[in-house]
């Protein structure tokens, strides 16, 4: 699929439902379809999976006689890895009434059919039995999987290493004074009044774009009604990711903020339509009430037989001999889903004209410095036409991918700035820039702004296309 949009997206990447999605690719695995939103590293994965040397089949009574949570997810994922030191966490603290199983799909992929599983990270509750009582697709915090075994009536809350842990939480801190003081003279009052877009053009393209900038009280970053996120809570979503993360997220603060700014705006906003309705939200969690929400906004989407033979067509080459008939309800499910993320996209960037945002200015502008410091942004600031792979090695369309970019760097030298960003390197930079497959290229003008992107293997005589239609000669 093909993205026309002359927008640039730095900044973008966010999917409510944070997730990624492993599709089946046409015939021998085309393209690995990405779809977002949480922290682990594979070394945390190892640890937590070697609890049990034998991973249970799906369905199968527990052998240790104890519930079982199994979270099915990948060693590159970003809500994956998210997931890895909340999954450790829990191991250590109910061993004696939690059996805690991690699998990677992508080291085990009929671990997808055997557990019927179509999103990564997706976590499923199975009692002693064996028998599965819940699941959740996407990232899931620890106190919400407490909550569930709770609504479940699984009993599991009897661990002393729990109970000294939520010991020590409580113990007195040694942290410095409440946010809330008054604001010093704020460094960025120049921007006062423009928004992020206006001041700082590509930061942001999700619900940020459009807030305005100002002096807001010492600590806190963003202010809409009576939202509020600190620099505190922004630093802790820091400090709980794994090391491998906290680097990149130290250069894209203003990334991070967006992601949480949009789920809890997107949470009122939820409410409020539920309380106009008046429908019934009690029992369901705040990741609950947001996907019911999003999912009667999209409840009337569809997509054409046109759509699926055009999907098709355009990638024939790579199907493998396998036709059509046999392809079709697959085709037809990724085309849906990504008719249904880009109208999720569209509302909530609306989302952040119709409610009133108010940014720090002095932050804003130290965060947009470090946002550029990347290959991304530095060739997008040269002058000259871009064309970036987003990839990954040992993905077979990625691979095909690279001796056409050798070859257009042969061509056209220094008129053009070819990069390849491993997104399995730089997790958060290709979050940003909403990569939600791979391979996907992303053009940019001379200007840094997007021209045009495309999804799946792209033959050089398209991309040369694509760059005459930029002006490169």
């Amino acid at each position: 699929m093909e993205n026309k949009s002359g927008e640039a997206r730095a900044g973008a990447g966010h999917s409510v439902k944070v997730a990624i999605v492993v599709l089946l690719a046409i015939g021998i695995g085309i393209v690995i379809y990405l779809k977002t939103q949480e922290k682990a590293s594979d070394a945390n994965q190892a640890a937590i999976a070697a609890g049990s040397a034998t991973q249970p089949a799906a369905g199968s009574a527990s052998g240790t006689g104890l519930p079982r949570l199994v979270d099915l997810g990948a060693g590159q994922c970003i809500p994956c890895k998210m997931m890895a030191p909340i999954l450790e966490r829990l191991q250590k603290e109910y061993r004696d009434s939690l059996e805690v199983v991690v699998i990677d799909v992508w080291k085990d992929p009929d671990a997808t059919q055997s557990y019927r599983i179509r999103t990564i990270p997706t976590q499923i509750f199975f009692d002693a039995s064996g028998r599965e009582l819940y699941r959740h697709e996407g990232f899931l915090s620890r106190e919400e999987i407490l909550k569930k075994w709770r609504e479940l009536g699984v009993d599991i809350d009897h661990s002393p290493k729990r109970e000294a842990e939520q010991v020590q939480q409580h113990a007195p801190s040694n942290k410095g004074p409440e946010e809330g003081k008054p604001a010093k003279p704020d460094k960025g009052q120049e921007d006062a009044g423009k928004t992020v877009e206006s001041a700082y053009p590509g930061l942001a393209s999700g619900v940020l774009t459009h807030a305005k900038l100002d002096n807001l009280p010492e600590g806190a970053l963003l202010r809409a009604g009576e939202i509020t996120i600190s620099a505190k809570e922004l630093d802790s979503k820091i400090d709980e990711a794994p090391a491998a993360l906290r680097e990149q997220l130290r250069k894209n603060r203003f990334f991070l903020l967006e992601q949480i700014g949009t789920e809890k705006l997107l949470l009122a906003t939820a409410k409020k339509d539920a309380a106009e309705k008046k429908k019934d939200l009690s029992g369901k969690t705040d990741k609950e009430i947001i996907q019911q929400y999003l999912e009667s906004l999209v409840s009337t989407i569809q997509v054409t037989d046109k759509e699926i033979v055009d999907f098709y067509e355009e990638n024939k080459s790579l199907a493998g001999g396998t036709p059509l008939e046999q392809l079709k309800d697959q085709i037809k499910d990724y085309l849906l889903g990504q008719k249904r993320e880009q109208a999720i996209r569209e509302h909530i960037l609306t989302l952040g004209k119709r409610i009133s945002v108010t940014l720090s200015a002095s932050w804003v502008k130290e965060q947009a410095e470090l946002a550029k410091d990347n290959p991304v942004d530095k060739a997008r600031a040269t002058g000259k036409p871009t064309l970036v792979e987003f990839g990954a090695s040992g993905c077979v369309p990625c691979d095909m991918m690279q001796p056409i970019l050798d070859a257009l760097r042969k061509k056209y030298g220094e008129k053009v700035n070819i990069i390849f960003v491993h997104v399995g390197n730089e997790q958060i930079l290709g979050a940003r820039y909403s990569i939600q497959a791979i391979p996907v290229q992303v053009f940019f003008d001379k200007d840094g702004k997007e021209f045009f992107r495309h999804i799946g293997f792209f033959p050089q005589e398209e991309v040369e296309k694509k760059l005459t239609e930029m002006g490169v000669k």
